[in-house]
């Protein structure tokens, strides 16, 4: 697709009359921008979590807690199912090295405590502000993504929102649902 993008951007120009052209331009380099600032958000979000798991996992006494909390962040990039798998590497790393039931627990308060954070507060606020939609929207985007689409629809559904948020705030008589699912203030 990224071989192709040229074409795609001169379809959609030609698909348009000539005095749109201007509009659908426009539109296209905001969506190329939504995109850019969802994937800076994601990084922003790994770090955070790389941080809060690094923070819970050394407390417990997991050998290797930055590796381990590297990878569990990394992981978080596929939602829900990442973060399982992320939570499996850390139990195996905490039972393997000490096998003590104080540390299982203390692996389950840390991601169960990340999970929240990252889901209720860091993803809504941080992606959804990147990408210029409400939290409750990207919360909502995630879960139709997941029902249309599963794995592949959820990683895939904030990035769509946003782009779906511009056309709706560049098109006249769509503008209302685009400052609906915009996160910005109102101007009146």
């Amino acid at each position: 697709m990224l071989n192709y993008r040229h074409r795609f951007r001169t379809f959609l120009l030609r698909l348009f009359p000539d005095e749109k052209s201007g509009d659908v331009n426009q539109i296209v380099k905001e969506s190329v921008n939504v995109v850019q600032q969802y994937l800076v958000g994601k990084l922003i979000l790994i770090g955070l979590l790389a941080i809060t798991y690094s923070v819970g996992l050394g407390i417990t006494g997991v050998s290797n807690f930055i590796l381990v909390s590297i990878l569990a962040a990394l992981f978080s990039l596929i939602p829900y199912i990442g973060n399982i798998i992320g939570f499996g590497v850390a139990l195996i790393f905490g039972y393997l090295t000490s096998g003590e039931m104080g540390v299982l627990i203390g692996i389950v308060i840390t991601f169960t405590v990340a999970q929240f954070l990252e889901s209720y507060v860091l993803q809504p606020f941080i992606i959804g502000d990147k990408v210029d939609v409400h939290p409750f929207f990207v919360i909502l985007a995630v879960i139709v993504g997941n029902a249309l689409w599963g794995i592949i629809g959820m990683i895939l559904a904030i990035p769509v929102m946003g782009i779906i948020t511009i056309v709706f705030l560049r098109v006249p008589a769509l503008e209302p649902f685009g400052y609906l699912f915009s996160d910005k203030k109102a101007d009146s």
